[in-house]
């Protein structure tokens, strides 16, 4: 009769246990001589409550959990956060840093900053901002500049003439009253001759 390979037991020999001594029973899993560190239960199979991952390697207090999620919602498989992470960390566990250029909650806000990244907390840049932008984080456009990569010219819209050049919304650049007569769209620079010829 075959036995398991040392660290597995069970009908298929596909369930793993992580005994401190000698092999688990092929059949049950049981480990007579203890766990390995960071392993609990009969088969040394399960991460002990203050730890999680594949190989019970990461620590639940070395997450960066919104405050509302709580050290007991710890999930022994995954860590996962369930209200979310603080500011500055990303994944379901919460433990990487923002990329590089991105900060804040869920690391969803952008800085533009010349001379490397922001701070991953605040968006702070502590240089200057590459051409275009402005504000502390960078990541505002130009004040004759709009769009998502702040590349648009207010100065190219052609609103009517009621509305003023003062009034160019840093995001979109609409024209609040609106454009003069060939123009479309709410940044009024696309002609309707050449949508006409599209």
């Amino acid at each position: 009769m075959d036995f398991c390979a040392p660290g597995t037991f069970g009908d298929d020999c596909n369930s793993l246990c992580h005994c401190r001594n000698g092999p688990c029973d092929y059949v049950t899993g049981e480990c007579t001589g203890g766990c390995q560190q960071n392993w609990t239960g009969i088969a040394c199979s399960e991460c002990v409550s203050d730890h999680y991952g594949p190989l019970c390697e990461k620590s639940c207090s070395s997450r960066h959990c919104d405050e509302s999620s709580a050290y007991s919602s710890c999930s022994r498989v995954t860590g996962r956060c369930d209200n979310g992470c603080t500011a500055g960390w990303m994944e379901k566990d919460c433990t990487e840093i923002c990329a590089s250029g991105t900060f804040g909650d869920d690391c969803t806000s952008f800085c533009h900053c010349l001379d490397g990244p922001c701070d991953y907390i605040t968006g702070e840049c502590t240089g200057e901002c590459k051409q275009n932008w402005t504000g502390i984080t960078c990541s505002e456009c130009d004040s004759d500049l709009y769009g998502p990569l702040c590349a648009k010219p207010c100065s190219s819209r052609h609103c009517d003439e009621s509305s003023a050049n003062s009034s160019c919304s840093k995001v979109t650049g609409r024209c609040d009253n609106g454009c003069t007569a060939g123009w479309l769209e709410q940044d009024c620079t696309t002609s309707k001759i050449y949508t006409k010829i599209a």
